[in-house]
């Protein structure tokens, strides 16, 4: 379904010879009939989507661009009047999960691009670090949960969701698990996004926790450090998990995964 060839100088990501080219390197997905792929290229200044295909003619059913274009839901999130969009990142390169009695796929997303928040606004950049859940026959988006809003720290959200019916808080609960790079792995409604549990799972320290109500990281000072004071800093952790898959046990109710503790030094190039 997916065939690409565009030789180009050797370059570094995001340079000319760079953009816009797109690559694939994760495993297609077959829900309700379709045939459904992601790609890869953040880095190469390109915009994020999922293709929906028909396995059996390889027609092209749909595209679901995981950047929104100017006048659509989340195009708030990134700066108005610009093209921004069209380079936003987002990129589905790791693969997704199917829930057959919801009818919905859940897929995660990469980073925005570029990383320098200057050049995004500073917004939220939306659908970028997150999870989708879309319906299978249109792509349509049913709902999403941002992980790390304005990803400026390269966390990326696209390891892949893991499924599970749980007894959360006395009560059965349809939840979907998420062992993230920044650090906090995520329990989550998976019928309608809402977040119900995040923990740290190694050392992390660009943010002190996770709000429940709003969904959002509660941010340290290396944030404003970073950004606003242009210093170098340390963040941990620079990779939580490195696109190693998470296995849960639905006997013990224990997740497994394999994290580092490795930090990372950063400092935001002047614009």
């Amino acid at each position: 379904a997916i065939a690409i060839a565009r030789p180009a100088p050797a370059a570094g990501p995001g340079s000319a010879a760079m953009v816009g080219l797109r690559t694939a390197t994760s495993a297609p997905v077959i829900a309700n009939g379709v045939l459904i792929t992601g790609m890869a290229g953040g880095e190469f200044t390109t915009r994020g989507f999922l293709n929906g295909w028909d396995p059996e003619t390889g027609k092209h059913l749909w595209r679901r661009y995981t950047v929104p274009a100017p006048g659509e839901p989340g195009s708030e999130t990134w700066p108005k009047d610009s093209e921004a969009y069209k380079y936003g990142g987002a990129p589905t390169w790791r693969s997704g999960a199917y829930d057959p009695e919801l009818d919905l796929v859940y897929w995660g997303t990469g980073n925005a691009e570029p990383w320098n928040p200057a050049l995004r606004a500073g917004l939220d950049s939306l659908y970028a670090s997150s999870v989708i859940a879309i319906r299978p026959k249109t792509g349509e988006i049913v709902w999403h949960y941002q992980y790390t809003p304005n990803d400026v720290y390269d966390v990326d959200g696209t390891d892949e969701p893991v499924l599970a019916d749980i007894m959360f808080e006395g009560k059965p609960r349809k939840v979907l698990f998420q062992v993230n790079k920044n650090g906090f792995m995520y329990t989550i409604d998976r019928t309608n996004g809402k977040l119900l549990a995040a923990h740290p799972f190694t050392k992390v320290n660009w943010a002190s926790s996770i709000d429940l109500k709003t969904g959002r990281p509660v941010l340290t000072d290396l944030h404003d450090r970073l950004v606003n004071k242009g210093e170098e800093v340390t963040i941990y952790p620079q990779r939580g998990v490195n696109a190693s898959p998470v296995a849960f046990n639905p006997n013990t109710g224990h997740i497994y995964a394999s994290s580092w503790e490795i930090g990372r030094a950063s400092c935001r190039e002047r614009v």
